[in-house]
């Protein structure tokens, strides 16, 4: 009667290993990441921080109200020649301070600025958002790749295995030289360091993407071998560079610093300008002194307004403006800087989508024309025509080009992808489209 807890037990461990083994997306790996990567968690915390520039900034411009109180206590002895008698008395008493800055060019020009960095904040964030999506992208596939390679490897050393079996049984029979099966078991142990140079890569491959998802990821959706292979849409590279010069946020987080930089300059200029503030106070004080004398309540209203008028400060203020000057150039050139960088980005990116499509289709040709030149060169050394060296030198050239071809697919997806980073486009649904292009790992 123990047959049905054994098997229970038995279900529920292979829909535990169904669960373990399951592939996951790339849009499984990028929902991971947006939740443990710490370089994208640092920026949203830097965002959270910079959200209260604005508000600290703006507490200069608004009223300032404090309050106190104190309390003090005294006693002591006074003595004449014909008597001594003690004293003691205490007083407490509350005051209201409220200040108001009437004018202060340089707390408005601040407040602005900070609103200014709040939004840089932002772009910053979104910014981040999109290097993530090409960090986890280029991880994945190169996971993917490293795996695809191992695969190769192993498929090669298989067949090159095979060929070396098949030469000792000709040699055996005298049909070959023992040079030959010399040259096929080195051939072999060659295959078998490549193999493990691949199965090092792999493992690699996912620690850097362990890095980025903060667990281990076994099993991962592998790209199909039909993806659409679609040119860049506008078709003009130069369309896609004007909308790079207008959306890229490196650019417009540049443009930003130039604008801060310049409000900075003003707000060091403010340093020669005067400054008011008006000032309220209350106070309330109650003495209560010793012996019959009844307490005494005295209470205070006093208001200012205040004018100051910097007149010199030992060339501080000009050195300040100057340093502004200085640094608000900076972030011009800074701002060319990331222009042109962009710019050579969006081309780069564009021309290697273009590059990807034309390497692809050779690939695939290449493949085709490999696979019939093995089959005739091992034709060829059935009969004796070729040698052990011919089929050895057909076998690598094959899964060379299968590789390459592989490598050429993901090199194609990620120029797409930072394509549209360049462009200041990419969001996720662009992984959802590619997800599309995905099926299931058969590992």
């Amino acid at each position: 009667m123990r047959i049905k807890p054994l098997i229970i037990a038995c279900l529920l461990g292979s829909l535990s290993l169904a669960t373990s083994l399951k592939a996951e997306s790339i849009l499984d790996i990028y929902n991971l990441a947006t939740s443990n990567d710490p370089q994208f968690l640092s920026q949203g915390a830097q965002l959270e921080a910079s959200s209260q520039l604005s508000g600290q900034a703006l507490s200069a411009l608004l009223p300032n109200l404090s309050g106190s109180y104190n309390y003090s206590y005294s006693r002591g002895n006074s003595q004449s020649s014909f008597f001594t008698s003690a004293t003691e008395s205490s007083a407490d008493g509350y005051s209201l301070t409220l200040r108001q800055s009437i004018y202060n060019y340089s707390d408005w020009v601040s407040y602005d600025q900070a609103k200014r960095r709040v939004e840089q904040a932002k772009v910053l964030f979104k910014s981040n958002k999109q290097d993530l999506i090409v960090r986890v992208s280029q991880t994945y596939f190169d996971v993917l790749s490293a795996n695809d390679n191992l695969d190769f490897a192993e498929a090669e050393q298989t067949a090159i295995k095979q060929e070396l079996e098949q030469t000792k049984q000709r040699y055996d029979v005298g049909l070959i030289a023992i040079t030959d099966v010399h040259e096929a078991q080195a051939r072999f142990d060659q295959s078998e360091a490549d193999r493990i140079r691949a199965k090092n890569r792999l493992d690699n491959a996912h620690e850097a993407l362990r890095e980025i998802t903060g667990r281990y990821t076994e099993n991962l959706n592998k790209l199909n071998s039909n993806i659409p292979l679609l040119s860049p849409e506008p078709a003009q590279i130069d369309d896609w560079v004007q909308v790079a010069r207008e959306s890229n946020l490196n650019v417009i987080a540049s443009n930003m610093d130039v604008y801060i930089a310049r409000q900075d300059t003003k707000r060091r200029f403010g340093g020669h300008l005067p400054n008011v503030s008006l000032s309220a106070s209350y106070s309330d004080t109650t003495t209560n002194p010793s012996g019959p004398v009844p307490d005494i309540g005295s209470y205070s209203v006093r208001s200012s307004l205040s004018v100051n008028v910097p007149l010199y400060s030992g060339g501080l203020t000009n050195a300040r403006v100057k340093e502004g000057e200085a640094l608000f150039k900076k972030a011009s050139y800074d701002l060319e800087s990331a222009m042109r960088s962009t710019i050579r980005n969006t081309r780069s990116s564009y021309l290697g989508v273009e590059a990807s499509i034309s390497g692809i289709k050779a690939l695939q040709q290449s493949v085709v024309s490999q696979e019939s030149a093995l089959e005739a060169t091992q034709a060829g050394f059935d009969v004796g025509s070729r040698t052990i060296v011919d089929v050895l030198l057909s076998t690598r050239s094959l899964y060379n080009a299968r590789s390459s071809l592989s490598t050429a697919r993901y090199d194609y997806v990620m120029a797409i992808l930072k394509l549209k980073q360049a462009a200041g486009i990419l969001t996720g649904d662009d992984l959802l489209e590619i997800n599309k292009w995905m099926s299931v790992s058969a590992n």
